[in-house]
């Protein structure tokens, strides 16, 4: 409920203190307005694909990958079935043996996309590309692992 006063998502707010009341039978907490205000600086595109060489924003990453690589980034939420990303991740994929993906923007993913991933992971390993994923979020990890990802790709962690 508190993150709803943050975004300043008064309906959702209120839909969510309804479900409380039932789910604990209290009364849910007031709205309380926020103090602070966020603003973002600039609206980054959905997926960027960077040229070979090392970028600074992947260096601590890539002590595995040898040779020329692509990088990507994943951003924001994936859900459905993510044919742009996937897309640009087969374009990326398809100018170098190796491939990483930095997830350090990446907030969620739902079943369906993390299952295109997977087929898209398979491919790419029995085409001979190397995909890493970096800076994953642990929750995001955990999942990639339950659908086995990380048999064909390696994943990092990241530290925060």
């Amino acid at each position: 409920l508190d993150t709803l006063c943050f975004l300043q998502r008064h309906d959702d707010f209120e839909s969510l203190a309804l479900d409380y009341c039932v789910v604990y039978e209290v009364s849910p907490p007031a709205w309380k307005a926020a103090a602070c205000t966020f603003v973002q600086d600039h609206s980054p595109s959905d997926f960027a694909t960077l040229s070979e060489g090392p970028p600074s924003i992947f260096a601590d990453d890539l002590p595995a990958v040898v040779g020329p690589y692509a990088t990507c980034d994943l951003l924001g939420a994936l859900v459905g079935e993510p044919v742009e990303a996937l897309a640009k991740l087969s374009a990326a994929a398809d100018t170098a043996d190796n491939v990483v993906v930095s997830c350090a923007l990446l907030v969620r993913m739902d079943f369906s996309a993390a299952g295109a991933l997977l087929n898209w992971a398979i491919d790419r390993e029995a085409s001979g590309c190397q995909i890493q994923f970096v800076k994953v979020p642990r929750l995001i990890a955990v999942f990639f692992q339950m659908l086995g990802i990380d048999r064909h790709a390696k994943i990092l962690v990241r530290a925060n």
